[in-house]
């Protein structure tokens, strides 16, 4: 597919238009927003570009030897001081794309019309609709239509018309108001296309999007265009009496590509055969209009077609009135379809393909087959059917002779590929016409030297603009002071504009004049600023300014494999943007929502919404990551608990985690772990003493035999695979080291579901302390039962001391279960105290009502 870009730069266009911006501007920025969407398309490969000006030298890009790149260069460099000339521009782009045709073989002269040889070309036309301006005997004149010149291409004077049936030109008329008098959207009329009216800038993105893909259902044009290969082609129903006249013909889309098949042709309106040259020797081919009118009738007719006989199908668009009419009918019945002035009389001729409806695919198509087809088609099912040679070879051999000179190459194909071949008479030849091929002949051969003459011309302009863009002049080319006019009234009037332009170019630059040999170079003028040096760097496009993945892949280093996941994702990071931005998608775990909680106007320490803000939800290791050694317990974050009143520390023991029971039994069976144990003990007993206040250090009390009869008793009970309390292996330590352990409350053994830590024998602080750390804790750590089974083992004075502080705890963090359970141990027990008295008041400061975990 070809797409042509015709862009208005007459001076008119240099009006401000919409956003601030001009219309010449508008018209870039339409194309670029073209080409974002033909970069993203996956069916581009065979995509070609042409970019059209009103210049005298109109072509910027051809279609041979630049890409889209080079059209984009050009695009940033179009500049609106040119004379309105829409109609010459017009014909030169015509007769570039009749060349270019020409030179491929697509129109072949007097030999039919084969959709297959078409490359489907949309041309954009970018004006503002003002007043075209027409050249006449070195003078030029405003006129209000639109005029194409003749084309001066060979092979022109076999049209009529300077376009071709898979031509269409859309008008982009960049216009707030729209005169039912302009002719600008006459030639898309005329070339089957359409015409848009745009408002603003916004309007004409809105179009370019629907031309590729439908995005704006309120905005034209109301189907994509841009990806529609096909020719046009007019329909009109043939009366099928004499009294009926003929209707107005419809124009439709016949979907076809490269790809399709090419057996047969689309007759011409003139019999072939009867063309000779002329007495002077010049041909007499008539002329042909750019889309060929097709006769259809409405009558059910019904032709078999002879298994493995080649015939071309092409789909056509389905939203004409005939698809809709003939979809009614039922699946068999076709419209058989003629060509106006095809006989060797001059009449209608003979049928040539079908309009059929196809129940399987939904969908109406044109059926082309051979001129006369169902004369041709009864000869090879009688032979199929009756099998007499002979007879068969004489109808066929007369049906040959009645058909286009230019349809009996296509049929020896035919039977060619039905292994027919031997019916085939000596005396037909299966060549074209002789005078018809010399014309095509010639004119495709001339058409070669003219399209390489065009070449080589604008191959020639880019070389004497090379090191200046549009009028202005690089550093590296510097401007003589001596070529500048000292005085306007010095300059020819034949050379206004190139002293326009080398004015313009030298303002602002380095003006360089001879300097002689042994001089110093003279220093510029003050206000006039040295230019810097001519660096590719500072003159990027901005469509190429936010291309950084390349720029970004280099920096990127090699990937340490021995880096977490999270550190790899913050070093990809993408750098653009707000730095500052945070993800929002993350949630916020339990432990978080603990340190939003706000009770009044109760303070947070600045560490603790430092880290609540901070933390994340991290990665689980696998539970073969987990030492042997030691148990890995998930470590509780202090931060995260309210702060007490007054910026005091919430007294909690920070303590390594104990061994497994199942470690401690190992380990005592020899001698050496018996030592490690010991000291590892001693060195927990250490850091219980260092959280110990001074003055609630009270006397040692060392734990009986018998309770560590009835710890061993327990752990056996439950074979060994719980964690064992370390009751006996403290006391020994606290009497090595002379560490107090206990004070005033007495503990008794503890389950081995318990906790590893032991915090339950200090004092009231301390165990205040450890009962606020099991109910704020997060869900995962949460265990009632095993806070209920401690409260238990406390005395007497130690649960009155303890308990209500518990039941305020629980009733806090909305822990419902727990209340109830510590009521009912309460009344199990018969305290006489109050149990639901409050807590100390400078103990609970922070501790406000909260969210449940």
């Amino acid at each position: 597919m070809i797409f042509t870009f015709v862009v208005d730069t007459s001076a008119s266009m240099n009006r401000l238009f919409s956003n601030n911006l001009t219309y010449i501007e508008c018209a870039k920025s339409g194309i670029e927003h073209f080409f974002k969407w033909e970069h993203s398309s996956s069916n581009r490969a065979n995509n070609k570009y042409m970019l059209v000006t009103y210049e005298d030298q109109c072509y910027k890009t051809l279609l041979d030897t630049d890409n889209d790149e080079a059209l984009l260069k050009e695009v940033k460099l179009l500049q609106a001081t040119d004379i309105s000339t829409a109609g010459a521009t017009f014909g030169k782009m015509f007769e570039y794309l009749d060349l270019y045709r020409r030179t491929r073989n697509f129109d072949t002269i007097g030999r039919g019309r084969f959709p297959a040889d078409a490359e489907t070309t949309t041309i954009f036309w970018f004006t503002d609709g003002e007043h075209f301006t027409e050249k006449s005997a070195e003078k030029y004149m405003l006129s209000n239509e639109l005029h194409i010149p003749q084309l001066q291409t060979p092979g022109q004077e076999f049209y009529l018309e300077p376009f071709r049936w898979d031509q269409r030109l859309f008008t982009l008329w960049m216009t707030h108001d729209v005169d039912p008098q302009n002719t600008v959207i006459q030639m898309s009329s005329v070339m089957r296309g359409e015409w848009w009216q745009i408002p603003n800038v916004k309007y004409l993105s809105h179009c370019i999007d629907n031309c590729m893909h439908l995005k704006h259902p309120n905005v034209r044009p109301f189907a994509p265009i841009c990806n529609a290969d096909g020719v046009l082609v007019n329909f009109v129903e043939h009366p099928v009496s004499a009294n009926r006249p003929i209707a107005k013909p419809e124009t439709i889309m016949t979907y076809c590509n490269k790809s399709s098949t090419r057996h047969f042709p689309i007759p011409e309106a003139y019999w072939a055969d009867m063309i000779a040259p002329g007495v002077d020797g010049a041909h007499n081919i008539p002329p042909r209009t750019a889309h060929p009118t097709i006769l259809y009738t409405k009558r059910d007719d019904i032709y078999p077609i002879p298994e493995g006989f080649p015939v071309d199908r092409f789909s056509i668009d389905q939203r004409s009135d005939i698809v809709q009419e003939l979809r009614k009918q039922k699946e068999k019945i076709s419209w058989t379809l003629y060509m106006q002035f095809s006989g060797p009389n001059g009449d209608i001729g003979a049928p040539f393909g079908t309009l059929k409806y196809s129940e399987s695919s939904k969908t109406v198509s044109m059926y082309l087959m051979p001129y006369n087809f169902p004369v041709l088609f009864g000869h090879i099912l009688e032979l199929r059917k009756r099998g007499s040679a002979s007879a068969a070879a004489q109808n066929i051999g007369d049906y040959l002779r009645t058909v286009p000179i230019y349809y009996r190459e296509p049929l020896y194909r035919a039977f060619t590929q039905i292994n027919q071949l031997h019916l085939w008479p000596r005396d037909v030849i299966s060549g074209p016409n002789a005078h018809i091929e010399a014309v095509s002949t010639s004119a495709a051969r001339t058409a070669k030297t003219m399209m390489t003459a065009i070449k080589n011309g604008v191959l020639a302009g880019r070389a004497e603009e090379k090191g200046v863009a549009r009028g202005k002049r690089t550093v590296a080319d510097p401007i003589p002071v001596a070529s500048l006019f000292q005085s306007a009234l010095d300059i020819p009037r034949s050379g206004l504009l190139g002293a326009i332009r080398d004015l313009r170019a030298a303002f602002g630059k380095s003006v360089v004049s001879p300097v002689p040999s042994g001089h110093r170079p003279p220093r510029l003028r003050p206000g006039i600023h040295q230019p810097p040096d001519d660096d590719p760097r500072f003159s990027v496009p901005i469509s190429v300014m936010g291309i950084y993945q390349p720029r970004m892949a280099k920096l990127q280093r090699l990937r340490d494999p021995l880096e977490d996941e999270e550190t790899a994702r913050q070093r990809d990071r993408n750098v653009f943007g707000n730095p500052y931005r945070q993800d929002k998608k993350i949630s916020i775990d339990e432990e978080d929502e603990a340190a939003q909680m706000e009770e009044g106007g109760s303070l947070v320490s600045g560490s603790s919404a430092t880290s609540s803000s901070s933390t994340r939800r991290k990665r689980k290791l696998p539970p073969s990551a987990a030492g042997s050694e030691t148990s890995q317990l998930s470590a509780f974050n202090r931060a995260k608990v309210p702060a007490l009143s007054g910026g005091r520390r919430t007294p909690l023991l920070d303590m390594p985690p104990a061994l497994a029971w199942a470690d401690i039994m190992a380990a005592a069976q020899s001698k050496e772990g018996s030592d490690a144990l010991t000291a590892q003990t001693a060195e927990r007993m250490a850091l219980l003493a260092a959280y110990q206040p001074p003055a609630a250090v009270p006397e040692v009390e060392m734990v009986t035999a018998e309770a560590k009869q009835v710890v061993a008793q327990q752990v056996m009970m439950d074979g060994g695979g719980g964690r064992a309390p370390l009751t006996h292996l403290a006391s020994d330590a606290g009497q090595e080291n002379g560490l107090s352990l206990t004070g005033g409350v007495s503990v008794s053994p503890i389950s081995p579901d318990s906790p590893s830590e032991v915090g339950w024998n200090g004092d009231i602080q301390a165990l205040r302390a450890r009962i606020r750390k099991m109910v704020w804790c997060v869900p995962k750590d949460y265990k009632p039962d095993v806070l209920i089974h401690h409260l238990t083992q406390l005395d007497v004075e130690a649960r009155r001391a303890v308990l209500p502080y518990a039941l305020h705890c629980a009733s806090a963090c909305r822990r419902r279960g727990l209340a109830e359970d510590i009521k009912a141990m309460a009344s199990s027990l018969t305290l006489d105290a109050d149990i639901s008295m409050p807590p100390d008041p400078a103990e609970m400061h922070g501790i406000g009502t909260g969210r449940r975990m």
